[in-house]
């Protein structure tokens, strides 16, 4: 199909619920997607995360492709030989107080599952969450996100829930622990700027959910999976959560959620109070199974690890050195640059560049690349991202008349 048909129906006949920038992928490879011109584009969002391992990865493929001759679907009330390899890979990477999972089809239908279990065995409606947070959008996940741009056309049907500064001692001091059912954390906030915690309080949150009963949830929706630098970002803080939310790499690009919750939690819930038609199915239990397998083998939070230290250090020269660059910041390879001018003007020019990356607020570029990558394509996006704030630098000096 010609590129500017792509464009004009999606453009016509899709709700339009995302900022577009014009490019329509042809195909993509490892950290890599063409567009139909044959123009290679070095991916540092690789669909916010989702492609963890690097697009079109043989062994994902062959899992699909293998799982696809045998059968596509199996419902809940059957057993399914994908759906129990897949929970035994699962399982052999989840902290040890993890006893069940409850396997659903993105993200925040994890969460979803997670606020009715955390409410169903304590019996407290109320919720508390972090400002800045994201969780998603669907009802109860909107609840607990923290923009207000999502939330307030909403209002109406949102439960009441209290937002603890994140990050901050005192806040929690003050929060209603004694009355609420659950407090979502991320271990790094991602929509929220990549906004990365102290040990103390996350030990501190804790604390005080283990004392007053209230069940402490911890979204490792974005950052886990070896994003940061350990398999589950939590892990950096010591913490040990009641329940943990898992999406985005988790199927390698087949939809895939999961809740994860310990004995004491998955015991309150009882039969239909949680279903899903498609959740655990073959397909994507074939997917995350492949996943898991690659990611044990070949350590690569370990490798996430040192390129994002790699990564991070040039982000913080290109801060010191770029005018239109105030700072940097990350954990891994889930990093952030903050900007003196709007994200839009830059990602259409990093785009022109070839490089893609996505962005927190207006102001600030975040970066989710696959884990896989190397130091040379860490090196060629810091150098693309270099070369694109020189360019805008100049372009507006020469609009202002300023000479270099």
């Amino acid at each position: 199909m010609d590129p500017s048909h792509v464009i004009e129906v999606e453009d016509s006949k899709l709700l339009r619920t995302f900022q577009r920038f014009g490019l329509v992928v042809d195909h993509a490879l490892g950290a890599y997607i063409w567009d139909a011109s044959g123009r290679a584009y070095l991916d540092f969002m690789a669909g916010y995360g989702v492609a963890i391992l690097g697009h079109g990865r043989r062994e994902i493929a062959d899992a699909i492709k293998a799982q696809l001759d045998r059968n596509s679907i199996c419902h809940g009330s059957l057993y399914s030989p994908a759906r129990a390899e897949f929970l035994e890979e699962l399982f052999s990477v989840l902290p040890s107080n993890m006893s069940s999972a409850y396997m659903a089809n993105s993200g925040a239908e994890a969460i979803e599952a997670a606020i009715k279990v955390a409410v169903k065995a304590t019996g407290r409606s109320l919720l508390m969450a972090a400002k800045g947070s994201y969780h998603g959008k669907t009802l109860g996940a909107l609840s607990i996100t923290w923009g207000e741009k999502y939330r307030k056309p909403f209002s109406q049907l949102l439960p009441k829930v209290h937002f603890v500064d994140y990050g901050d001692l005192k806040s929690l001091e003050s929060a209603p622990f004694e009355e609420a059912a659950a407090l979502f954390l991320e271990p790094v906030q991602g929509e929220g700027g990549v906004n990365i915690p102290s040990g103390e309080f996350m030990r501190e949150a804790e604390r005080r959910c283990r004392s007053s009963g209230c069940v402490l949830v911890m979204d490792e929706i974005q950052a886990g999976l070896g994003r940061t630098g350990r398999i589950w970002a939590h892990e950096h803080w010591g913490v040990r959560p009641d329940v943990m939310t898992i999406g985005k790499g988790i199927g390698g690009g087949v939809p895939m959620g999961i809740t994860a919750m310990s004995s004491e939690l998955s015991s309150a819930m009882r039969l239909g109070e949680q279903t899903s038609t498609f959740g655990g199915n073959p397909l994507a239990s074939a997917a995350g199974t492949a996943v898991l397998r690659v990611l044990k083998a070949e350590r690569l939070w370990e490798n996430a690890e040192k390129m994002g230290s790699r990564f991070i250090q040039g982000l913080g020269r290109i801060a010191s050195s770029r005018r239109l660059a105030e700072s940097s910041r990350g954990l891994g390879l889930m990093d952030a640059l903050d900007l003196r001018i709007g994200v839009s003007e830059v990602i259409p020019a990093l785009i022109s560049n070839g490089f893609i990356s996505t962005y927190s607020g207006l102001r600030t570029l975040r970066f989710l690349p696959p884990i896989t990558i190397g130091e040379e394509e860490v090196d060629r996006a810091l150098s693309i991202i270099d070369k694109t704030l020189a360019e805008i630098e100049q372009a507006k000096r020469a609009a202002s008349g300023e000479r270099d």
